[in-house]
């Protein structure tokens, strides 16, 4: 498993600004940062979906008040641009109930995969 990004070169998603790839190269960095999952083979995914795995349980269905206000000062002070939110017809990562809601289930320790072996 990998995490990785990208850099758009999208200037209507950074405030009119172009990237300057002058600049490169870019690189991230992450501190304690942690992802659990469940290694299962494709045809029997359904064991990722039990009580065993503690991502499942109904505690981690939503954000408790401490996460939610922690979530909404960080997404005030560093979001500058949510195309989930600008668009008449949100692709399917954006088609969430929670963007209906404006209740944010995803975060960054929160959010859990079932890796599936092909």
């Amino acid at each position: 498993m990998e995490i990785q990004g990208t850099i758009w070169n999208a200037t209507w998603g950074s405030q009119g600004k172009a990237v300057n790839w002058g600049e490169g190269p870019f690189h991230a960095y992450y501190q304690g940062f942690g992802v659990d999952g469940c290694l299962t083979m494709l045809n029997n995914p359904q064991e990722c979906y039990g009580l065993n795995y503690e991502w499942n349980r109904k505690e981690f269905w939503a954000l408790n008040q401490h996460q939610q206000k922690a979530y909404e000062h960080v997404r005030r002070k560093y979001l500058t641009y949510d195309y989930c939110t600008k668009t008449s017809s949100p692709t399917p990562e954006c088609n969430i109930n929670y963007y209906k809601s404006r209740t944010h289930y995803i975060t960054f320790y929160l959010v859990k995969h079932c890796v599936i072996i092909n």
